[in-house]
């Protein structure tokens, strides 16, 4: 059985790169894969005036808006890049 944090993250990813690749007509926009200790965000292919935008997605059931803007300034450090956004959703039922 799959873990079902680890789904509702994948979807929120997933739909949010549909989204983007819509909206900015962009095909390169994907999901980035894993680094461990120094995680680059969950997008790729993002860009902001020629820069890398960092890209966090967060599906929780509380917000929690200081450690995923904490967590986002250490991506955008290891991505080295001065642009980064968060796409939050909380879902109290879940």
């Amino acid at each position: 059985m799959a873990n079902p944090s680890k789904s509702k993250g994948t979807s929120l990813e997933t739909w949010t790169v549909r989204y983007l690749a819509w909206a900015l007509q962009d095909t390169r926009i994907d999901r980035m894969p894993l680094h461990g200790n120094a995680d680059q965000g969950d997008l790729i292919g993002v860009m902001f005036h020629g820069e890398p935008v960092c890209v966090e997605c967060k599906d929780t059931k509380m917000p929690n808006y200081r450690k995923h803007w904490r967590e986002l300034k250490v991506e955008m450090a290891n991505m080295d890049t001065p642009t980064g956004c968060s796409s939050s959703i909380a879902r109290a039922w879940a």
